[in-house]
């Protein structure tokens, strides 16, 4: 008896698609292969970031002769880029999650 090997097929619409994590004018998206460690790691990295920028941010604001309370403008466009840094780690662990669920469904149905 002999085997023969079937071909597969994978149709373009039916391949995984990256899936979005943070918008803003552009969209940015997470590769459907990206693992859940990675993207924490990521959303980690970027919260050390936005901790030392909130923190300076605050300093400055409640010093005496702090710069930015002569320019709030500037005050703003930090605290601005602080609220989107977080919009950007609050994506990336959501979309751990997803990864995490995917992960542990996959090897349930195993």
């Amino acid at each position: 008896m002999s085997a023969v090997a079937e071909p597969v097929v994978v149709r373009v619409e039916d391949a995984p698609k990256p899936r979005p994590f943070y918008a803003f004018n552009a969209r940015y998206t997470v590769e459907p292969g990206a693992k859940p460690d990675a993207l924490l790691d990521d959303a980690g990295c970027w919260l050390e970031a936005i901790s030392a920028s909130v923190n300076n941010l605050a300093m400055e604001l409640g010093s005496r002769d702090s710069t930015l309370q002569a320019n709030p403008v500037l005050a703003g466009r930090m605290a601005w880029g602080a609220y989107h840094m977080i919009e950007m780690v609050r994506g990336a662990v959501e979309a751990a999650q997803v990864a995490m669920l995917s992960e542990s469904n996959r090897d349930n149905a195993a």
